[in-house]
C-alpha cells in the first residue's frame, strides 16, 4: 500500500517535476518537499491541497483514498423511483402540503 509521501513523489515523477520546482510551486522549501516524500512530515490539509493542485491531481488520490471512484451523477430514473417510493408513504396532510410547494413552484418558474 502507497503512503502519501510515494504518492506525491509518483504524480511529482510523471510531470517530470523536480522537488525544487514543486516546492516553488506551493511556496515551501525542497526539504519540505522531500520530507513529505520520505514521511517525515505528513502535510496539513492545505498543504496537501497545494500539492494536489501543482499536481494536477486531487488531495483524495494524494492521500490514496479510492482513487478510481468517482462519483455518479443519479439518473432520472433512479431519482424518479425514490420520489415515488417517498410519495406513497405521504399522509394526506403531507401530500396537500406537497402539492401547495409544487404548484407554488411552478408559479414562480421562469418561462
Amino acid at each position: 500500500m502507497s503512503t502519501i509521501g510515494d504518492n506525491i513523489k509518483a504524480a511529482r515523477k510523471a510531470l517530470r517535476m523536480s522537488q525544487d520546482a514543486l516546492a516553488e510551486a506551493i511556496g515551501a522549501n525542497r526539504v519540505t518537499i522531500s520530507k513529505y516524500e520520505n514521511g517525515g512530515y505528513l502535510p496539513s490539509v492545505p498543504a496537501l491541497e497545494r500539492l494536489a493542485d501543482a499536481l494536477h491531481t486531487t488531495p483524495e488520490e494524494l492521500s490514496g483514498r479510492d482513487p478510481g471512484i468517482k462519483k455518479e451523477a443519479p439518473s432520472v430514473a433512479g431519482l424518479r423511483d425514490g420520489l415515488i417510493d417517498l410519495l406513497v408513504d405521504l399522509s394526506p396532510e403531507e401530500e396537500a402540503q406537497l402539492r401547495a410547494f409544487v404548484a407554488g413552484m411552478k408559479a414562480n418558474r421562469k418561462p
